[in-house]
């Protein structure tokens, strides 16, 4: 009985080591095939618009992509819990034998419904299944550099939107839309394989309480997921509609659908380089600027008319933005007392900011039918504000200090 008691004891993480990094490039695999395909959705929204959906409405076909994040963050409050009791493993390989097979049906699609149960119901719940079980099993490895190690982890959903973005393009007009998506289901097949076989938790797996209501007790965690909740809402709007908004602004067609992947190559240093600064300047303090930075960038959106001008906005809206997905994991398992319900409060906390996803693009898409790309621009910009003062109050909560490293 001793004996069991002193092995389920927590163990001192070891912030670092082969074992540690081999768990973190298995995740940051699992996350290219995830976040990563879910970013690419810019490419699939114009070129279901040009053939396949003509008749349908941008926000209509954004749904889709919609749903894909909505299920993407939904389901880290199953699937972190899950991955605190029973292992990473019996989440992450079910989830992803289900992923290949939601891209293998899509390329297998032609009609609306079809796309929205195959690609943004089935895919997005894989993604939500696999999304926050890896990024908190290498939260569980690390402590001083928690941020960057989980930083590196969620740079996998830039690869991932610059990776498959290519492809896509490049293949669309020489092989046609089904083997096109089929080449990016087994690409995704052998990194998930990967995955499977590296990732594996840290800290003793969670006996009791699948969930854990407490945390929405801690006011810092209520204001940062509340600050991503809102912040999301204008987020994905530039991510789903730059390519239909560069063609507006006379960009060649095929530069346009690249902006999707430019958007990308920044955005694996914005989730790389700030969470390393947060690990020493403070990961809210990084959040609030990160937030503001993308608030701004979204005001000035529609100033960029020529080709250089968007691919410039573009590259700068990818890096701060990188940023906010990024810092959203270390700013929330800052707030959590224990590593082994890291899982449980990212997953809990997502579940939540899994509705700014869900309406943000098709609001986005409304406003730019009804009116224009000018007030989806405010509309974003003012969502991120909004966040920013949410992330503000969460610091601020934590830290009363102006300056502090929180």
């Amino acid at each position: 009985m001793l004996v069991k008691e002193t092995q389920s004891q927590p163990r001192e993480p070891p912030d670092g080591g082969a074992r540690a990094w081999m768990v973190t490039v298995g995740a940051f695999a699992a996350q290219v095939c995830t976040f990563g395909y879910i970013n690419t959705f810019g490419i699939y929204q114009s070129y279901y618009k040009n053939n396949f959906l003509s008749d349908y409405s941008p926000s209509s076909i954004s749904w889709i992509g919609s749903l894909q994040a909505f299920f993407l963050f939904l389901f880290g409050a199953i699937s972190g819990p899950l991955a605190d009791r029973f292992g990473v493993k019996m989440v992450l390989i079910p989830s992803g034998t289900t992923l290949v097979f939601s891209v293998m049906m899509t390329s297998l699609c032609r009609e609306y419904y079809q796309f929205i149960l195959a690609q943004g119901v089935l895919g997005g719940i894989a993604c939500g299944m696999i999304f926050t079980p890896v990024v908190s099993t290498v939260g569980q490895y690390f402590i001083k550099w928690r941020a960057w190690a989980m930083g590196l982890v969620v740079s996998g959903a830039a690869i991932g939107g610059i990776v498959f973005p290519i492809t896509l393009s490049r293949l669309l007009s020489q092989t046609g839309f089904g083997w096109a998506v089929r080449v990016v289901g087994f690409i995704m097949l052998a990194l998930l394989v990967y995955a499977s076989i590296t990732t594996k938790e840290f800290a003793p797996r969670r006996q009791k309480d699948l969930f854990l209501p407490k945390a929405f007790t801690n006011w810092a965690y209520i204001f940062a997921n509340a600050g991503f909740l809102i912040g999301l809402m204008g987020l994905y709007g530039p991510i789903f509609y730059i390519s239909s908004y560069s063609s507006a602004r006379g960009m060649d067609g095929q530069l346009a659908l690249y902006q999707v992947a430019i958007l990308n190559a920044p955005s694996f240093f914005g989730r790389i380089i700030p969470n390393f600064m947060g690990d020493k300047f403070g990961r809210f303090n990084m959040a609030v600027i990160a937030y503001l930075a993308c608030a701004v960038l979204c005001y000035c959106w529609t100033a960029a008319e020529s080709t250089a001008g968007i691919t410039v906005w573009v590259i700068f809206f990818g890096f701060f933005s990188g940023a906010i997905f990024s810092l959203y994991s270390p700013t929330i398992a800052q707030v959590c007392p224990n590593p082994s319900e890291i899982g449980t409060y990212i997953g809990q906390g997502l579940a939540v900011c899994s509705f700014g996803g869900l309406v943000g693009t098709p609001v986005n898409g409304a406003l730019i039918r009804t009116y224009g790309y000018l007030e989806c621009s405010m509309f974003c910009g003012t969502t991120l504000i909004v966040g920013t003062l949410c992330m503000l109050a969460a610091r601020l909560i934590l830290e009363r200090r102006v300056v502090a490293i929180v």
